[in-house]
């Protein structure tokens, strides 16, 4: 990869990341302010997904919005860190630089 497409990459890792970042206040101040929907969203990423799909909890709030949530940090870890790419290529690579 070339040094303008690595930067630019990073760059793309580091905005997907804050976006991700970006939320975590709004979810600190919903639990200081006892919100009940936010109180009750303890715990939201991998397995309690699952479960919250499960037992029919609603679609949008207990189950997309932790994935979504999710899938942007790793995305931009998988946008900012070389060696994520090498255990998660999305083509054929080679996994020997691990």
């Amino acid at each position: 990869m070339t040094a303008p497409a690595a930067r630019r990459q990073a760059i793309a890792g580091r905005i997907v990341s804050g976006i991700a970042v970006a939320f975590l206040p709004f979810d600190i101040a919903g639990k200081l302010m006892v919100i009940p929907p936010v109180v009750d969203g303890m715990g939201q990423l991998g397995g309690a997904v699952a479960t919250n799909l499960r037992a029919g909890n609603p679609l949008v709030s207990h189950v997309l919005f932790p994935t979504y949530l999710g899938l942007f940090i790793w995305v931009g870890l998988w946008l900012r860190e070389p060696r994520i790419r090498g255990v998660f290529p999305l083509v054929g690579g080679d996994r020997a630089g691990l």
